[in-house]
């Protein structure tokens, strides 16, 4: 019962920390969001919990600093993370701790799920056909456009999940800790 109480306060905590991060001033992308839904998929046995915790997070802050046309892409990349974290769980390393690699590995191809299905869907929309005309060289422009945000994106989703994991690692040691004492 304890176990749970503790996991209902960390999805909150999470919840809150997202919105937090996304609508407050920061650099470019540089917002926890894709390092939730893969800590999420990872953290959450039930993959739709975890959905509904990462968007639960980017509805409430999409409320707030607004909703734009393409939002579906966003949602359905964060969902495809979710599921790819729950698969990070299947890796461990020769002492049974998460291997470290596969999380790194899936934070890069975390971002570039985001990145591919996100700027595709920019120029799918034509919301911006007047830059990005409905043409692959169209297509080929908007994800050239995309890089520099990529690049962002990528530092961000490191750095956040290192942080989310590092933070859930450290938790865990001293919880298991004070229960054996």
């Amino acid at each position: 019962m304890k176990e749970k109480k503790i996991k209902y306060l960390i999805i909150c905590a999470l919840i809150l920390i997202s919105v937090l991060f996304r609508c407050v001033p920061h650099l470019p992308q540089f917002a926890p969001i894709v390092a939730l839904a893969l800590f999420g998929g990872y953290f959450l046995q039930n993959r739709a919990l975890a959905i509904l915790l990462v968007f639960t997070s980017m509805l409430l802050s999409d409320l707030i600093i607004g909703i734009h046309i393409v939002m579906w892409a966003t949602y359905l990349s964060l969902a495809i993370i979710v599921c790819l974290g729950s698969l990070v769980v299947k890796f461990k390393d020769d002492s049974g701790n998460q291997n470290k690699f596969a999380i790194i590995g899936s934070s890069i191809l975390s971002s570039t799920i985001f990145f591919l299905i996100t700027n595709f869907a920019v120029w799918y929309s034509g919301w911006m056909e007047s830059i990005y005309p409905f043409t692959l060289s169209g297509l080929a422009t908007c994800y050239v456009a995309g890089i520099p945000f990529f690049g962002y994106s990528l530092a961000s989703d490191l750095c956040w999940t290192i942080i989310i994991w590092l933070v859930y690692s450290l938790s865990k040691q001293r919880i298991q800790f004070k229960c054996n004492n």
